[in-house]
């Protein structure tokens, strides 16, 4: 399957749900591969990596994406960096 696709579809079960249309700009994605962070820049999103699943930091680190997590285990600091985006 390709990735870059689930955006569209996720975008338009939302619009069903809700009954309005979502910016890709104004959306995450959160992923564990580098094909996560290839379908965020694909569709706009911001790009939000987490080292829990079969990539490392630094292979991760070199997707650039918006966000690096080894993982999610930190809370508040996690909350803080998606909401404010640092």
């Amino acid at each position: 399957m390709d990735r870059r696709r689930l955006p569209l579809i996720a975008r338009a079960w939302a619009r069903e749900l809700v009954g309005h249309d979502f910016s890709f700009d104004r959306g995450t994605i959160i992923g564990d591969t580098p094909h996560d962070v290839d379908c965020a820049r694909a569709c706009g999103a911001a790009a939000v990596a987490v080292a829990t699943g079969q990539y490392a930091m630094k292979a991760l680190a070199a997707c650039a994406p918006d966000l690096l997590f080894g993982d999610f285990s930190d809370v508040d600091r996690a909350l803080v960096a998606l909401t404010n985006g640092a």
